[in-house]
């Protein structure tokens, strides 16, 4: 069964590499038109789930592959992600602020919903209190 999942993220290309060489950190392997391509992720500033794609929002560009945000959604929590919305993860430190609707994350404003709300209000009230 495990053998199965692992080829499945594969297969859809969303299997994470782990190995790290001395200049490349953590490396998301994906299927993006037609073509294998590794994703540094530390060039990744946040994820979007946009009807049966995922779009890597990078510093220079953006690049969308097939899969759900459920199915990566492990994988970057592991690389310091954390869920704001059923359509977007972003990185924890990198948020500048939490407001009722929206996170201030750099120079974006993205949705936060009602149901990852109240985790991030808690989040960061142990960071300001700590």
């Amino acid at each position: 069964m495990l053998v199965h999942k692992i080829y499945m993220l594969e297969k859809f290309g969303i299997m994470g590499n782990e190995k790290k060489k001395e200049t490349d950190g953590c490396l998301l392997n994906i299927v993006s038109n037609r073509k294998k391509i590794q994703v540094p992720m530390e060039t990744v500033e946040y994820v979007e789930s946009s009807g049966r794609k995922l779009i890597l929002h990078l510093k220079e560009k953006e690049v969308c592959f097939y899969a759900k945000l459920s199915e990566v959604d492990s994988f970057l929590k592991k690389q310091g992600f954390v869920r704001i919305h059923q359509s977007f993860m972003v990185r924890k430190n990198q948020i500048k602020k939490v407001h009722r609707n929206y996170v201030e994350y750099g120079e974006y404003e993205l949705p936060v919903s009602r149901r990852y709300f109240p985790e991030l209000r808690t989040m960061f009230a142990q960071e300001n209190n700590g």
